[in-house]
């Protein structure tokens, strides 16, 4: 995975055009929209913990963070 562009609010319209031309793209557009309307009144731990928890998954630890979710997700509901 290459390094993001300097974020910019050109560079964010940019990477959400960019989603929207495959359907796996549209799909993970989708999600965002909705994570974003759900994590807009996180406070600054929990943002901190989607930061670290996206920054595995896009990372070197995809597998782990994919399964720390599931597993803590499992417990809440």
């Amino acid at each position: 995975m290459s390094t993001p562009p300097t974020l910019t609010a050109e560079a964010m319209y940019a990477a959400a055009a960019h989603l929207t031309q495959t359907g796996k793209g549209r799909e993970a557009l989708v999600g965002l929209e909705s994570f974003f309307d759900r994590g807009m009144s996180l406070d600054a731990g929990n943002a901190r913990a989607c930061l670290t928890l996206l920054e595995g998954f896009f990372g070197s630890w995809t597998g782990s963070a994919l399964d720390a979710v599931r597993e803590a997700a499992a417990k809440t509901g």
